[in-house]
This record gives structure tokens, sequence and C-alpha cells, in this order.
């Protein structure tokens, strides 16, 4: 038998030892289609899955916001005319979402959203009327061909839009310590019921040269009036002492669309303390 022979059934017997792994491909989800598009039974409503291997038809709608790939679909029909709010809070990909109704291949755009309260979350607010059916389709920003991750779809009745408002009342300079308490009311209301944030600068001349510092806080959002105080250091080689200042206090409420912000300069007397 000759070199080459034995050499090739050498190679031959090698290659049937060896067991070669095929990795399976993940399936697509499940309301990867319109056709196989997931209804919602009721809200509020709340959905988690993973469209790593969502795919995008051929016949999904254009819309108003950028190109969305890999997209999943949900239904829902308003039994009562509301006003209802539909998110991916929870996400963890950069998500659109996209409103409809008719029926497939025939589809009107209620609204569409891309990144929402400045992060890449996708939050839409509508009126629903009773007995329409609402289509939502989610999918990948921003046509980059990537897919999808983990999504988490939510369906509710929105909370109030947020609003905010500060008063500053006053304050004091500790003549021993420099340092300045600022004390205020804020009022505050978002459908998250979660905190505002208050920002607070104070600025002061003495003597030709300037006390300044700043400091934060954070207040709860639920429609009543909540006192604040913040002690502020300065951070210029003059400390604060009783007599005039200038006080600004900005303070911003979220909700899942948006958020609502208030400043307010206003000139006190920092009383000796």
């Amino acid at each position: 038998m000759s070199i080459k022979r034995l050499a090739a059934i050498g190679a031959m017997t090698f290659l049937g030892m060896v067991s070669v792994a095929v990795p399976a491909l993940a399936a697509a989800p499940a309301n990867d289609n319109f056709r196989h598009r997931i209804f919602v039974p009721s809200i509020p409503f709340t959905h988690a899955e993973s469209t790593a291997e969502a795919t995008t038809a051929t016949d999904d709608p254009p819309t108003t916001c950028f190109a969305p790939q890999s997209t999943v679909w949900f239904s829902y029909r308003a039994g009562t005319s509301r006003r209802v709010l539909a998110s991916t809070i929870g996400s963890q990909y950069d998500t659109t979402l996209a409103v409809f109704t008719g029926r497939r291949g025939a589809l009107t755009q209620v609204v569409c959203n891309d990144d929402a309260a400045a992060s890449v979350s996708s939050v839409v607010r509508f009126d629903a009327v009773a007995g329409r059916t609402y289509h939502f389709m989610l999918g990948t920003c921003c046509g980059g061909g990537t897919g999808g991750g983990q999504l988490v779809f939510n369906l509710r009745r929105p909370g109030p839009p947020a609003s905010v408002d500060v008063n500053v009342l006053g304050g004091a300079a500790d003549h021993i310590t420099g340092l300045a308490t600022i004390r205020g009311v804020l009022t505050c209301t978002n459908g998250l019921n979660s905190d505002a944030f208050l920002a607070l600068t104070v600025r002061q001349v003495v003597d030709g040269f300037a006390a300044r510092g700043s400091d934060s806080t954070a207040g709860r959002c639920d429609g009543t009036a909540h006192s604040w105080a913040i002690v502020v250091e300065s951070v210029t080689d003059r400390a604060f002492v009783p007599g005039l200042a200038s006080v600004t206090a900005n303070a911003t409420s979220c909700d899942d669309l948006a958020c609502a912000e208030e400043e307010q300069v206003k000139r006190i007397s920092l009383r000796r303390r």
C-alpha cells in the first residue's frame, strides 16, 4: 500500500473520531410576526421577553421614528375610552415603539417614539377609543441591522403629567463655621411617584470678594408642599456671613415621557445664626 494511501486512510479515521458541535439557532419570539401578535387581555399589563432572534417582516409598516428592526407585536382592544400609556421602560436595549390601527397591510400610525425622558426607552401616550383595537410594534433602533435584547413592554393608564414648583423662603449664615442654610418649599407631582431633584447655588459678595457654593437634595412628588433645608459650604476662600445673598434654586420632576423644570432666582438676607 502506498504512503499516500496510508495517509488518506489515517486522515479519514481521525475525522471519523472528531465530533463537530453545531450550535442550535435560537427560535424567534412567538410574537415576531403581526399574524402571531400577543393580545393584551387588560391593563395594567407587563410582558418580558428576549427579542435577540426577532426578525423584520417585509410588510412591517413604516414609522415616523427611526427605522425599527427586529420587531415584535402586541394588540389591545380598548373596552372603554381612556388615555393609555405604553412604554419599554426596563428594557435592556435601544427600542422604538409605534402604535397603529387598522389591519395588516393597511395600518395607520397613531403615535411613535424612539427615546423618552433622556433615556433609550420608548414611551407614548394616546387616547384609546372604546371598541377600537390598537397594534403595538416594538423594534430595535435605528436600522443598524442588529438584533434586540431583553424587552419589557408595559401598558397602563398614565398618572398625572410631571409638574414642579419651588420657593425659596429664607436662610441663615453661621458666623463661626461660615456655612449657609437655605430653606424653602417644594411641591411636585409625576406619574411615577418618584422624587424631584432640587439643586441650589448660593452666591454672596463680601468686601468685594465672592463666597459661592452649591448643594442638592431630593423631594417627594406626592402633590403636597414639603419643606426643605440645604446647608451650603463656600468653595472659595470667602465664607458666608449674615447679609444679602443671591440664591438660585432649580427643581426637576420627571415622568415616563418628559420632565418639568422650574428655576427661581431670589435675593435674600441671611440672618445671623
